[in-house]
């Protein structure tokens, strides 16, 4: 279980942007390889709650990690960045396998990020189905049986719990955080500039703040359009109570 690429990290809570960072990276970059949930990559969603909740030991987890980015590790160059909210907890497990792993922590303001994931399809069809009944495939959160089959109520409690854990990695890793906002609604010319202090965390060679703000001109991923913002508003009084102090932290307040 060991490798000479320098391994990486972009992990939240999901929907922030993720899927941007592996075509931004890969076609501005000659020596870093970057992948967006790498198949296979669901398996980590239990696995990784698994290892938080201390229900599987280190060995097993790295020994499934390594196992699935083998031949990956193997064609990549020098610099491997993952991008995934599914490896929130496992790459706790991973540093005592990998040294210096690199981590980009990205966070959006929870009201946006409950209806972007809602939107999605959080609890829709056999998410809701797997959500509901099987094991692992939610964090255990702090909430009450009733309060984990509203998904509103699961999705901020989700919010606070990740973003928590993640700022946790300033302890163990080199680790940047940068907020959703700053890259993608604060105007290209901001984006660019929080970008470039991603590509130098990473060790990526430098680009153009001319052509970084083309590519932030023109979005290609972004949240479906859903008239739900009235059902999110309706649970301000709880995401204000549960989520401020960390809401604060990161300079966000309720709409």
């Amino acid at each position: 279980m060991e490798t000479n690429k320098q391994i990486n990290f972009i992990l939240s809570t999901g929907r922030t942007g993720t899927m941007f960072f592996e075509d931004y990276i890969n076609k501005t970059c000659t020596n870093a390889l970057c992948r967006h949930e790498p198949k296979p990559s669901r398996r980590f969603i239990p696995l990784s709650n698994m290892h938080y909740e201390r229900k599987i030991s280190s060995e097993r987890f790295n020994k499934a990690y390594f196992t699935a980015r083998k031949s990956l590790f193997k064609v990549c160059p020098t610099i491997y960045i993952e991008s995934s909210n599914f490896m929130w907890s496992g790459v706790f497990s991973l540093n005592k396998s990998i040294e210096n792993i690199k981590i980009l922590h990205l966070v959006r303001h929870p009201q946006d990020y409950i209806k972007s994931h809602y939107d999605y399809g959080f609890w829709n069809g056999y998410k809701r189905l797997v959500r509901r009944n099987i094991p692992y495939f939610v964090a255990d959160l702090p909430l009450s049986k009733r309060q984990k089959k509203d998904p509103i109520m699961v999705l901020a409690a989700r919010w606070k719990l990740i973003n928590e854990t993640l700022m946790l990695y300033k302890k163990t890793n080199p680790y940047l955080q940068i907020r959703f906002e700053d890259i993608f609604k604060s105007g290209p010319k901001k984006g660019a500039e929080e970008l470039a202090r991603v590509r130098d965390f990473f060790g990526l060679e430098s680009y153009s703040q001319q052509k970084t703000e083309a590519i932030l001109s023109k979005p290609k991923n972004t949240s479906k359009k859903k008239d739900t913002a009235h059902i999110i508003d309706s649970y301000n009084s709880y995401i204000e109570s549960e989520l401020k102090e960390l809401m604060e932290l990161y300079k966000y307040k309720i709409k």
